[in-house]
């Protein structure tokens, strides 16, 4: 195990060969929040199956089911264990957790997404207005609980500025 709590670190290199010697990995929440995934489940870019705690979260967000194994499926965690070892004596089961990639494509998304997203949103200044966003936004991208659920039921409104102003 690696990690703060174990002190033992793992550099890019470690992490591509522990992955690559694996056919499942723990991909827990250090935190669970309904709208958290944590960035340990986009792992997916390898073909290891990821562990998660709580299908629902996973579920709620649009990604298939049959992606990854969620822990709470089962009744103990010996129960999961006998799944896993199952899963790794079976290959034709196995590979039905890749069934994904024959319908979605794994891209690497660039870190100024967000940037691009500004320079699209400010290309068409005559665009639709947003009236309510809280009508206009799925109940299931936020949660009451966490913050932006808090900034929306008060009735705050969100401010978009250009990429290069600092917030």
């Amino acid at each position: 195990m690696y990690g703060k709590c174990n002190k033992v670190s793992c550099d890019p290199a470690c992490e591509e060969k522990e992955l690559n010697d694996h056919l499942f990995y723990l991909a827990f929440e250090n935190s669970v929040c309904n709208d958290y995934v944590t960035e340990k489940f986009w792992r997916l870019r390898k073909l290891i199956v990821p562990i998660v705690l709580n299908r629902q979260i996973y579920r709620n967000l649009g990604i298939p089911d049959d992606v990854y194994i969620a822990a709470n499926d089962f009744s103990s965690p010996q129960s999961l264990v006998k799944h896993l070892q199952y899963l790794s004596s079976n290959r034709e089961e196995y590979l039905k957790y890749f069934d994904w990639t024959k319908r979605y494509k794994k891209t690497i998304t660039k870190f100024d997404v967000f940037c691009d997203f500004c320079r699209l949103a400010h290309l068409e200044p005559n665009g639709e207005k947003i009236q309510n966003i809280v009508d206009w936004i799925s109940p299931v991208i936020y949660m009451k609980n966490d913050i932006f659920g808090k900034i929306m039921k008060n009735g705050a409104f969100l401010v978009f500025t250009t990429c290069s102003e600092s917030l």
